[in-house]
């Protein structure tokens, strides 16, 4: 997860959004009181939420560093493990107390009083559990009521990178585009920049600039209508992919504010003189398995194949004015001509149509290109001798479809 805009401490300059960073006497100070918060979480070890989230409240602290405590209190909450304590199901535990105490309402004489602990009492009896456990489970449910199994294994210094980490994730949620020039020192690193973009199935645009730069362009989530929590998400955590460069600079167009005011906001990296937080953001991230859906379409079509052999592809095809195209899996067999697949995510429409102009345009790849049928494109717009098909599926990619395309695509004759 990362912390909302509204954490974020930023401030306005004409048309920029300035980002406030710790700065060395502020990163000491802030230390201190995210080893105090902490302190204060494993004291609350047992005990609920809600008091857990009290005692974080009484933990002293300067006005100016009101929104840095809240930033890392999201922090120390999202780490905690929280679990009701009792094996008593609060719903059925109600459902059984009130029909007990109904019960032994209609059974009281008219002026006899109604006794609660009795009922309490009868219903303890009924569950072999102490009185005094029903009283405590009976709205153990409630978010507040969770009890604190386990408290963040996060020192004050891992707790404030992640917290430096988070601040500057927070404000590409309100992006409307980002724009990255990047530089990898080797091209391995470029394969694993690329893939891990696919993985994260975000709408993007890729090309050489001069030099061994890219530039990437990506769709930020207020440029959709639609998916934007989720593709926030995703985009926000694009950051720690680009700081594996080596060096770089990203542009974010953003909108802020009820007036959805337009800002930009700008970083710089270089790995060379790469600060604290700008490392944990780098290192922070994991290993980057194949996409699920592509995954699984691998070990069906592995199955199925025996004259092809079809791998995960680390080759890159350039698209003439128009970019890079990044396959996800390469079929090769002897004496046939290879044929790629691009397996497309969170794309659009116009995205779709670029690949279908470049196919149409006698490019030598023959490139196979899968697509939601959400986006409502027909596979009959790239036809046979085209150099390329698209494959239009819903739900899950059929191995024997991809299949047959393979053998139509290499049995065609496609001049370069």
């Amino acid at each position: 997860m990362v912390l909302s805009s509204e954490l974020v401490r930023a401030r306005r300059r004409g048309e920029a959004l300035l980002v406030s960073e710790l700065k060395a006497n502020e990163l000491a100070e802030v230390t201190e009181l995210a080893q105090l918060m902490l302190a204060e979480t494993h004291d609350c070890v047992d005990q609920n939420q809600e008091e857990l989230e009290d005692a974080l409240g009484r933990v002293p602290r300067p006005v100016k560093y009101e929104k840095v405590w809240a930033g890392l209190k999201k922090i120390i909450l999202d780490e905690c493990v929280f679990s009701s304590a009792f094996s008593i199901d609060p719903v059925k535990l109600r459902a059984l107390l009130f029909e007990t105490a109904a019960q032994h309402r209609i059974g009281l004489a008219a002026d006899a009083p109604f006794s609660r602990e009795e009922v309490v009492q009868t219903v303890a009896t009924q569950l072999s559990a102490p009185a005094s456990e029903l009283e405590t489970a009976l709205y153990s449910d409630l978010k507040g009521a969770q009890r604190l199994i386990t408290a963040p294994g996060l020192n004050a210094s891992d707790l404030v990178e992640r917290y430096e980490l988070e601040h500057v994730q927070g404000v590409l949620l309100r992006a409307v585009k980002l724009t990255a020039e990047v530089e990898c020192d080797d091209p391995d690193s470029y394969r694993q920049l690329f893939f891990k973009l696919k993985f994260r199935q975000l709408l993007y645009r890729l090309s050489q600039t001069d030099g061994a730069r890219y530039r990437i362009e990506i769709e930020g989530p207020f440029s959709l209508f639609e998916a934007v929590t989720k593709y926030g998400l995703q985009f926000s955590l694009v950051l720690p992919v680009l700081l594996e460069c080596s060096r770089g600079k990203l542009t974010a167009d953003l909108r802020l504010g009820k007036e959805r005011r337009e800002l930009k906001f700008e970083k710089t990296w270089d790995r060379s003189k790469r600060t604290g937080a700008d490392q944990a953001l780098a290192e922070s991230h994991p290993a980057w398995p194949l996409r699920p859906e592509v995954e699984s379409l691998l070990a069906s079509l592995q199955k199925k194949m025996d004259q092809w052999t079809v791998e995960t592809c680390a080759e890159l095809l350039h698209i003439p004015t128009e970019g890079v195209c990044i396959p996800d899996l390469k079929f090769s067999a002897p004496g046939r001509p290879p044929v790629y697949l691009e397996v497309m995510g969170f794309w659009s429409r116009e995205a779709v149509w670029r690949r279908v102009e470049w196919s149409q345009s006698g490019a030598h790849e023959r490139v196979i290109f899968a697509v939601s049928s959400r986006l409502r494109v027909s596979e009959a717009v790239l036809p046979p001798q085209s150099g390329g098909r698209l494959y239009v599926y819903k739900g899950a990619m059929s191995a024997s479809a991809v299949i047959k395309m393979v053998e139509e695509l290499a049995s065609e004759t496609h001049d370069s």
